[in-house]
């Protein structure tokens, strides 16, 4: 089941990379799939921070009806993937 982005109207996939309205933080997708409410299943979606990767992966809203559900919060316009932090160092690693 479908979940597109409410800007662009593109269709999300795996990977793809997302920036939240309010913060302008970046996410990427993590998880699609279905979850089963009564006789329909529902889509849904977990979202991956790349600010703390240590993060574990959390649900995405969605909004929309049968057929037709988008993300609400994040949209893939203006989104680009960070660069990539250097690892933590320890306080007792030598």
């Amino acid at each position: 089941m479908p979940i597109y982005d409410p800007v662009t109207n593109e269709e999300l996939k795996l990977g793809d990379v997302l920036r939240s309205f309010e913060r302008g933080d970046m996410v990427y997708v993590d998880e699609l799939g279905e979850q089963f409410c009564a006789a329909e299943p529902l889509p849904t979606i977990r979202l991956g921070s790349f600010a703390d990767p240590m993060l574990m992966p959390f649900p995405g809203k969605l909004v929309g009806s049968p057929g037709s559900y988008q993300l609400k919060g994040y949209t893939k316009q203006g989104a680009k993937r960070p660069k990539m932090r250097p690892a933590r160092c320890s306080v007792f690693s030598e």
